[in-house]
């Protein structure tokens, strides 16, 4: 488990080194400029997903999220082919291989 902070931090972290560069100037605008708020609306965005309800791994009483068994669960499905995500509020799609979805989880974990 890990807290909402570290989860917030990691993703931060996340977004900064492996997906702004990979940017235009006017995605990196986009996205450096609304992540803070993104990610300062974690808890909220995690209420909204109704699979994370269902599986259970976001304690909103303790502020925790069970990365563990996200990472674990979603692992052995990401193959070499990108898989698209769309961020929430941005609306915008980035495409995950093994390698981000790997360097998210030990950001969060060293957050």
């Amino acid at each position: 488990m890990v807290t909402i902070a570290q989860a917030q931090r990691g993703i931060t972290t996340f977004i900064d080194r492996e997906i702004v560069p990979k940017l235009s100037i006017m995605e990196k605008l986009v996205v450096g400029g609304s992540m803070g708020v993104v990610t300062a609306k974690l808890p909220l965005l995690l209420q909204g997903i109704p699979i994370i309800a269902t599986l259970g791994v976001y304690d909103p009483q303790n502020g925790e999220i069970d990365i563990e068994t996200l990472y674990n669960a979603v692992k052995p499905y990401i193959g070499a082919d990108p898989i698209p995500v769309t961020v929430p509020v941005l609306g915008m799609t980035i495409k995950l291989t093994d390698r981000e979805i790997d360097s998210l989880y030990r950001y969060i974990m060293e957050a």
